[in-house]
């Protein structure tokens, strides 16, 4: 007898039966019973809501997996164009100042390139198909990275700062390119005190550490790990990183020399046969660049006249770069075109510097007339290339001082005193010239004007202080005003040692301005702060010595005793 609630409760059953009690129920379809006529009344039920199901799971899942494949394709074309504009503004502009450099002054830099507007349009679309992806995909950390970049081009540093911490923590690995970029703002940041600058370095390299735990291929990561290294003068570990990454290129060669040369010793041996290998590479490079003198052609040169300079191969230089000067010559006779025109400007520029070099490692070495003849040489041909090029300016001052027959051969070249835009640095190499021979009040007319050519130059400003401390009218005010200037002015971009250098010298001139002014207890701390790095210095313990003798202190003794002891060991007298 046919019970319709009874098949209705074993349908609405149905479902409860194929999940508990599979093989029954499948029993049940091939039983004449009321659970067998109920499991096929029930089963088109249950397929048609299964369908369902399905539908709504693909329809959910496929349509998210779509637009997330869509959104990111938009992303990424705005993107590629708003980059491909940039790099084309950016390059026509470089073009434009190179031809004007090189005597053609036809195209003019537009401030106002209506190119910069699209550029705008495609930041905003960007950001709006970024922001629904991290809408849709909240876990995927290169969403958010790519918007913080865009941030920073719309100029909207917290924001990008936030999002950049956001997926890279201090605590823990996260995303590495957002590592990498917290690590360079860290290092970016003007620190207002020692603490605070090393604070900055450490969490620097906690970042680069957290980006080399995620990708330990990175280059850039290596690179700027052996620099932090390097500052916190962990000198081993860094040459370590160093030597890993001039496997990879040539042009990590010149850190390793440089802390040979801190290491000193025996290692000073080994920068011989690093330079002879990145010289040969370099040279490899710039053959294999000038089949098709292509985008690697400018930077193999500049790297291996840069290594010639190193290795004081001048000659060598010189042959190799007057070659490829008379071929440049020839393409740009031959093609015309801006990019022949910006390598002929750039070929210029490294003969300049290099015969400058070669100039300067002369006059260190040798004062003798015949160096002094050679020197001038070189200088003639880098003028040549480029009349106005400070050092070799520089240096054409330095051999016009005198009443010799080579300075007046120098003069012709170039006189300072003629000119009254000459370069701070030119103005300051006058007045170091005049202070070696004991001409104050010109040297103090040299530095002044330099100092207002270039206010912040530290090494102007503390060569004005000690020509006011020895000149006839002293002026120690003047000169303690100046030094305190000259401190705050030490570059914070330089190594541990030349910092140190700066502020030996600076601290040593601070300390001469007070003792002139009778302020004792000062004079012999800004002293002591410039005996660090040189404690075998006679003129700064016989200042010293004059600091505590002037409050009958003891410590005079101290350093008397040891002044005595260096000059027994010296002979001579002076500071190292």
């Amino acid at each position: 007898m046919f019970n319709l609630p009874f098949m209705l409760s074993r349908i609405v059953m149905v479902p409860y039966d194929l999940v508990t009690a599979p093989f029954r129920a499948s029993n049940s379809l091939f039983q004449d019973t009321a659970r067998g006529r109920a499991m096929m009344l029930g089963l088109p039920a249950v397929l048609v809501a299964l369908f369902g199901i399905g539908v709504l799971s693909w329809a959910e899942f496929g349509n998210k997996k779509t637009l997330i494949s869509s959104y990111n394709s938009r992303a990424e074309k705005a993107a590629e164009e708003k980059n491909r504009l940039i790099k084309e503004i950016n390059t026509e502009r470089k073009m434009s100042t190179t031809r004007q450099q090189s005597g053609d002054p036809s195209v003019a830099v537009d401030d106002e390139d209506p190119r910069l507007g699209r550029v705008a349009e495609l930041n905003e679309q960007e950001e709006t198909y970024l922001n629904k992806l991290i809408w849709l995909e909240s876990d995927e950390p290169d969403y958010r990275y790519r918007l913080a970049i865009v941030a920073a081009q719309r100029d909207d540093p917290k924001r990008c700062y936030s999002l950049m911490k956001s997926i890279a923590p201090d605590d823990e690995p996260g995303y590495a390119k957002a590592h990498f970029w917290v690590a360079t703002n860290y290092l970016q940041q003007r620190a207002t005190s020692g603490p605070q600058q090393r604070e900055y370095r450490r969490l620097a390299l906690t970042h680069i550490n957290h980006c080399l735990v995620r990708d330990d291929s990175n280059l850039d990561a290596k690179l700027l790990k052996a620099q932090l290294l390097a500052l916190d003068r962990r000198f081993e570990d860094s040459y370590k990183m160093y030597e890993e990454l001039f496997e990879q290129s040539p042009k990590y060669y010149k850190p390793l020399v440089e802390l040979n040369k801190i290491k000193g010793g025996e290692n000073l041996t080994t920068n011989s046969i690093i330079l002879d290998q990145a010289q040969r590479r370099f040279k490899e490079a710039v053959d294999e660049a000038s089949v098709d003198y292509g985008a690697d052609w400018a930077p193999a040169w500049a790297n291996l006249i840069v290594c010639v300079i190193e290795k004081r191969d001048y000659q060598l230089g010189a042959e190799l770069l007057s070659k490829e000067e008379e071929i440049q010559s020839k393409l740009v006779e031959a093609e015309g075109t801006p990019e022949a025109a910006s390598r002929h400007v750039h070929i210029k520029r490294l003969l300049t510097e290099l015969y400058t070099s070669w100039a300067g490692a002369l006059a260190s070495s040798s004062d003798s007339i015949q160096s002094q003849t050679q020197q001038l040489e070189l200088l003639k041909r880098a003028l040549s290339f480029d009349e106005n090029y400070p050092g070799a300016l520089q240096l054409v001052a330095r051999l016009s001082v005198g009443d010799t027959e080579l300075a007046a051969e120098a003069k012709k070249l170039y006189d300072p005193e003629k000119h009254d835009d000459a370069p701070a640095r030119v103005l300051n190499e006058m007045g170091s010239w005049a202070l070696g021979a004991e001409k104050y009040d010109m040297a103090i007319k040299y530095f002044e004007l330099a100092r207002r050519k270039d206010p912040n130059d530290p090494l102007i400003l503390n060569n004005l202080a000690y020509a006011y401390l020895v000149c006839e009218n002293r002026n120690p005010d003047r000169a303690l005003t100046l030094v305190n200037q000259a401190i705050r002015a030490i570059p914070s971009n330089i190594s541990a040692e030349r910092r140190e250098e700066l502020a030996s010298h600076f601290y040593d001139t601070k300390g001469r301005a007070l003792l002139q002014m009778n302020r004792m207890d000062e004079a012999a701390a800004s002293l002591e702060l410039a005996m660090r790095s040189r404690p075998k210095n006679k003129d700064i313990l016989a200042a010293l010595i004059k600091c505590y003798e002037g409050r009958d202190d003891i410590q005079a003794d101290v350093y008397r005793q040891r002044l005595e002891a260096i000059e027994a060991d010296t002979g001579n007298a002076g500071g190292e």
